[in-house]
């Protein structure tokens, strides 16, 4: 069943969700916030899943932020967060889970996170708009699915940690995503935000990507492997046309000799101009190099620049050289 919360309670104790439908239209349906955070002011539990996909739900039917003195912990995969259309529920607070437990997005209004995500379980963006908005790093380590859609809008990096095959749209639009992606979704990386594929060196895929101007890519690099992020983009990779407009800031894990060819993108097609990626090398210990188009990928031939002491010994060298045959 369903039990409707009306604004202005003022009890002080936890709220716990564990069967049914709890509809709340302000935060203060949920009584008075905690003075201090409270990692568990909200509990969504549900018995694990049967005939209904979730058996917990808190819906939200107007717009509205929850404090963010109240953290959410989710016990497990059972429960859901509904937002009727057109409307946005905002949690401030912290999610976390205990053990296992995941996130899911039901209805076709828009659920906003602006805290820590530390969730283990998996995220399933059933219906609607699921959004970060995080001022931290956060880590997905249970897998996206689902077909609504996905937004980015914070500051810190989200990294999508499991296997993901959710096929709703991605815009970032501030802040990185990270990790492994989605080969299913069609996604946009908008001026002033980036991507860094993998938790470290790793591969970052996309159905469709549209780069913008003024984006970034955090592209690491380890010569000894030799290994190289990826962007792998399944259909279409779409770059802008202005020169040096996309900046890919290399970061070397290891030295090493000799050139090293590494491959930044695949795609399947490519619109666009190559001439827009800018590789920064500073303090990689690379040479500067031009990325170019091969076959299905854009690739750099890296070449290590010798140590200073090592330049200074091969000076050296030849000057006692050039001294004892004059």
């Amino acid at each position: 069943g369903t039990l409707v919360l009306v604004p202005g309670n003022t009890y002080t104790n936890r709220t716990t969700v564990n069967l049914g439908t709890l509809s709340i239209s302000a935060d203060s349906c949920l009584g008075t916030p905690p003075p201090e955070p409270l990692v568990n002011s909200l509990i969504m539990g549900g018995d694990s899943p049967g005939e209904l996909a979730y058996n917990a739900i808190l819906k939200a039917t107007e717009t509205f932020t929850l404090h963010a003195n109240r953290g959410v912990q989710l016990l497990n995969a059972a429960n859901a967060f509904e937002v009727v259309d057109g409307r946005t529920l905002t949690i401030a607070g912290d999610i976390g889970s205990n053990p296992n437990g995941g996130l899911n997005k039901a209805g076709n209004g828009l659920l906003k996170l602006t805290g820590a995500c530390s969730w283990t379980g998996a995220t399933a963006i059933v219906a609607g708009t699921l959004e970060f908005a995080p001022t931290v790093d956060c880590a997905l380590e249970g897998g996206v699915t689902g077909s609504g859609e996905l937004k980015l809008t914070g500051t810190g990096k989200v990294t999508f940690a499991g296997a993901n095959d959710y096929s709703g749209n991605t815009t970032v639009s501030s802040g990185t995503i990270g990790g492994s992606g989605s080969p299913n979704s069609t996604m946009t990386i908008a001026n002033g935000a980036g991507v860094a594929p993998g938790a470290s060196i790793g591969v970052f895929q996309a159905s469709n990507l549209a780069v913008a101007e003024g984006s970034a890519y955090d592209w690491e690099v380890d010569h000894t492997g030799p290994a190289a992020d990826l962007v792998d983009v399944v259909n279409t990779l779409t770059l802008p046309s202005a020169a040096n407009s996309v900046t890919v800031t290399l970061q070397n894990f290891s030295g090493g000799s000799g050139t090293f060819t590494a491959a930044l993108y695949e795609f399947g097609s490519l619109a666009g101009d190559v001439a827009s990626l800018k590789l920064d090398v500073a303090s990689s210990g690379y040479a500067p190099a031009a990325p170019y188009v091969s076959g299905n990928s854009i690739l750099v031939d890296l070449q290590p620049v010798p140590e200073p002491m090592v330049l200074g010994a091969v000076a050296l060298a030849a000057a006692v050289l050039i001294r004892r045959r004059s």
